[in-house]
Protein backbone atom coordinates (compact mmCIF):
# COMPACT_ATOMS: atom_id res chain seq x y z
CA UNK A 1 0.00 0.00 0.00
CA UNK A 2 2.91 2.38 0.99
CA UNK A 3 4.40 2.26 -3.02
CA UNK A 4 1.43 2.55 -4.33
CA UNK A 5 0.41 5.44 -2.42
CA UNK A 6 4.13 7.39 -2.42
CA UNK A 7 3.50 6.82 -6.87
CA UNK A 8 0.38 8.42 -6.49
CA UNK A 9 1.45 10.90 -4.73
CA UNK A 10 4.68 11.94 -7.06
CA UNK A 11 2.46 11.66 -9.52
CA UNK A 12 0.22 13.88 -8.30
CA UNK A 13 3.20 16.58 -7.36
CA UNK A 14 4.55 16.58 -10.68
CA UNK A 15 1.16 17.35 -12.59
CA UNK A 16 1.06 20.47 -9.64
CA UNK A 17 4.73 21.44 -9.94
CA UNK A 18 4.28 21.57 -13.94
CA UNK A 19 1.03 23.07 -13.41
CA UNK A 20 2.83 25.85 -11.05
CA UNK A 21 5.82 26.06 -13.50
CA UNK A 22 3.72 26.72 -16.64
CA UNK A 23 1.94 29.19 -14.62
CA UNK A 24 5.13 31.64 -13.60
CA UNK A 25 7.77 31.29 -15.88
CA UNK A 26 8.46 32.39 -19.17
CA UNK A 27 8.81 29.22 -21.48
CA UNK A 28 10.27 31.24 -24.25
CA UNK A 29 12.87 33.37 -21.59
CA UNK A 30 13.94 30.01 -19.93
CA UNK A 31 14.64 28.26 -23.09
CA UNK A 32 16.94 31.28 -24.34
CA UNK A 33 18.89 30.87 -20.99
CA UNK A 34 19.25 27.03 -21.62
CA UNK A 35 20.63 27.40 -25.24
CA UNK A 36 23.26 30.09 -23.50
CA UNK A 37 24.19 27.32 -20.73
CA UNK A 38 24.85 25.03 -23.84
CA UNK A 39 26.54 27.53 -25.52
CA UNK A 40 28.96 28.47 -22.90
CA UNK A 41 29.50 24.71 -21.87
CA UNK A 42 30.76 24.03 -26.14
CA UNK A 43 32.29 27.42 -25.78
CA UNK A 44 34.64 25.55 -22.89
CA UNK A 45 34.93 22.49 -24.30
CA UNK A 46 36.15 24.15 -28.01
CA UNK A 47 38.34 26.79 -26.12
CA UNK A 48 40.09 23.81 -23.57
CA UNK A 49 43.83 24.94 -24.92
CA UNK A 50 42.91 28.62 -24.67
CA UNK A 51 42.98 29.20 -20.23
CA UNK A 52 41.44 32.91 -20.97
CA UNK A 53 38.84 32.35 -23.27
CA UNK A 54 38.20 28.93 -20.78
CA UNK A 55 37.89 31.35 -18.22
CA UNK A 56 36.08 34.00 -19.70
CA UNK A 57 32.79 31.20 -20.51
CA UNK A 58 33.33 29.82 -17.07
CA UNK A 59 32.65 33.45 -15.75
CA UNK A 60 29.66 33.60 -18.40
CA UNK A 61 28.56 30.55 -17.85
CA UNK A 62 27.88 31.28 -13.88
CA UNK A 63 25.91 34.28 -14.77
CA UNK A 64 23.93 32.11 -16.88
CA UNK A 65 22.93 29.64 -14.05
CA UNK A 66 22.08 32.89 -11.98
CA UNK A 67 19.67 34.06 -14.77
CA UNK A 68 17.93 30.50 -15.01
CA UNK A 69 17.77 30.37 -11.08
CA UNK A 70 16.18 34.10 -11.41
CA UNK A 71 13.84 32.76 -14.13
CA UNK A 72 12.43 29.83 -12.26
CA UNK A 73 12.45 31.64 -8.99
CA UNK A 74 8.61 32.55 -8.60
CA UNK A 75 7.69 28.99 -9.39
CA UNK A 76 10.08 27.31 -6.89
CA UNK A 77 9.02 29.59 -4.27
CA UNK A 78 5.23 28.57 -4.53
CA UNK A 79 6.15 25.18 -4.43
CA UNK A 80 8.57 25.41 -1.39
CA UNK A 81 5.89 26.82 0.48
CA UNK A 82 3.59 23.21 0.18
CA UNK A 83 6.81 21.17 0.22
CA UNK A 84 8.10 22.69 3.29
CA UNK A 85 4.39 22.03 5.17
CA UNK A 86 4.46 18.43 4.27
CA UNK A 87 7.86 17.24 4.53
CA UNK A 88 7.74 16.03 7.80
CA UNK A 89 4.13 14.43 7.52
CA UNK A 90 5.49 12.62 4.30
CA UNK A 91 8.87 11.94 6.08
CA UNK A 92 7.17 10.20 8.87
CA UNK A 93 5.28 7.66 6.04
CA UNK A 94 7.92 7.52 4.03
CA UNK A 95 11.34 7.62 5.51
CA UNK A 96 13.60 5.35 6.78
CA UNK A 97 16.79 5.22 8.86
CA UNK A 98 18.41 2.73 10.87
CA UNK A 99 17.88 3.06 14.81
CA UNK A 100 20.83 3.84 16.38
CA UNK A 101 22.14 1.77 19.18
CA UNK A 102 20.18 2.39 22.45
CA UNK A 103 17.25 4.10 21.05
CA UNK A 104 14.05 3.03 21.06
CA UNK A 105 11.42 3.58 17.96
CA UNK A 106 7.81 2.85 17.90
CA UNK A 107 6.54 0.07 15.42
CA UNK A 108 2.97 -0.05 14.33
CA UNK A 109 1.62 -3.04 12.81
CA UNK A 110 -1.87 -2.38 10.58
CA UNK A 111 -4.80 -4.84 11.34
CA UNK A 112 -6.99 -6.50 13.42
CA UNK A 113 -5.05 -9.96 13.79
CA UNK A 114 -3.15 -10.58 17.19
CA UNK A 115 0.07 -10.74 17.10
CA UNK A 116 3.58 -10.58 18.18
CA UNK A 117 6.39 -8.88 17.18
CA UNK A 118 9.73 -10.88 15.75
CA UNK A 119 12.97 -9.45 16.63
CA UNK A 120 16.35 -9.94 15.14
CA UNK A 121 19.29 -10.29 17.90
CA UNK A 122 19.91 -7.13 19.42
CA UNK A 123 16.44 -5.72 19.26
CA UNK A 124 14.46 -5.47 22.68
CA UNK A 125 10.69 -5.15 22.48
CA UNK A 126 10.05 -3.12 26.00
CA UNK A 127 6.37 -2.92 26.26
CA UNK A 128 3.70 -5.56 25.35
CA UNK A 129 1.34 -4.94 22.40
CA UNK A 130 -0.84 -1.74 22.68
CA UNK A 131 -4.34 -2.32 20.43
CA UNK A 132 -5.81 0.74 19.27
CA UNK A 133 -9.18 -0.60 17.66
CA UNK A 134 -10.50 2.64 16.62
CA UNK A 135 -7.49 2.84 13.80
CA UNK A 136 -7.19 -1.37 13.70
CA UNK A 137 -3.33 -1.05 14.82
CA UNK A 138 -0.98 -2.44 17.02
CA UNK A 139 2.11 -0.67 18.27
CA UNK A 140 5.09 -1.95 20.57
CA UNK A 141 8.13 0.10 21.60
CA UNK A 142 11.51 -1.82 20.79
CA UNK A 143 14.86 -0.56 21.82
CA UNK A 144 18.23 -1.39 19.84
CA UNK A 145 20.67 -3.27 22.06
CA UNK A 146 23.14 -3.58 19.34
CA UNK A 147 24.17 -2.90 15.90
CA UNK A 148 22.12 -5.46 13.70
CA UNK A 149 20.82 -6.05 10.41
CA UNK A 150 17.23 -7.94 9.92
CA UNK A 151 13.73 -7.59 9.36
CA UNK A 152 10.97 -6.75 12.40
CA UNK A 153 8.14 -9.37 11.37
CA UNK A 154 4.44 -9.87 13.33
CA UNK A 155 3.94 -13.67 13.62
CA UNK A 156 -0.03 -15.04 14.55
CA UNK A 157 0.03 -15.83 18.16
CA UNK A 158 -0.78 -18.95 18.39
CA UNK A 159 -3.12 -20.33 20.78
CA UNK A 160 -2.52 -22.57 23.72
CA UNK A 161 -4.69 -25.39 24.07
CA UNK A 162 -4.32 -26.97 27.72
Amino acid sequence: MIPASLAALSAIWGVLASLVFRRFTNRQAVRAVINRIYARLLEIRLCSEEPSLVWRAQKALIVENLRFLARIAPAVLIMSVPFASLYSQFDAIYGAAPLEVGRTAIVTLLGDAPAVLQTPPGIDIETPPVKDSADHEISWRIRALAATRGQLSPAARHSQEP
